[in-house]
């Protein structure tokens, strides 16, 4: 005797589309086979509402410095997700309303977000890299200018 349980969901917003399914067969050798499968269909936003919750505590810590310990996140209307950041205490450090088609939206400050962030937007690595690049023109220069290439030269030509 074999006996097939099956369980489906499906559940729809404007956006996207869900779909779980679980199967049991168990067989007359008491052997139970599951099977899960999901299935997510995410029309127009740019990214998971995951890969948004990383991209806002990221964008927080490095505004604030301050490190996220939980978060929890609801869907708004018109598209919107709202991501509510804590901390170890479960105290709200902040809340980012994000638009899921273009990554932008606000905080609680009513600031302006953008998700993702990409590239080095960080005024620090830029200063630090050209002052590694002014040394590097300056050991050239202090070098050509100590004449070490010029006795060589002649050394050779001796």
């Amino acid at each position: 005797a074999v006996s097939t349980t099956t369980t489906s969901s499906a559940t729809t917003t404007a956006a996207s589309t869900t779909t779980t399914s679980v199967t049991t067969t168990t067989a007359a050798s008491t052997t139970t086979l599951t099977t899960i499968s999901a299935s997510t269909t995410t029309s127009s936003n740019i990214s998971s509402d995951e890969q948004f919750v990383l991209w806002a505590i990221i964008d927080y810590k490095e505004k604030t410095g301050n490190r996220v310990s939980d978060f929890n996140m609801n869907t708004l209307e018109d598209d919107k997700l709202e991501i509510i950041l804590k901390d170890v205490k479960g105290k709200v450090l902040d809340t980012y309303t994000i638009d899921r088609k273009t990554g932008e939206g606000k905080n609680s400050a009513d600031e302006v977000v953008v998700l993702p962030r990409t590239g080095n937007n960080s005024m620090e690595k830029v200063l630090i890299v050209l002052a590694a690049l002014m040394m590097i023109a300056f050991g050239v220069t202090a070098v050509m200018l100590s004449g070490v290439y010029g006795r060589r030269r002649k050394e050779d030509g001796e």
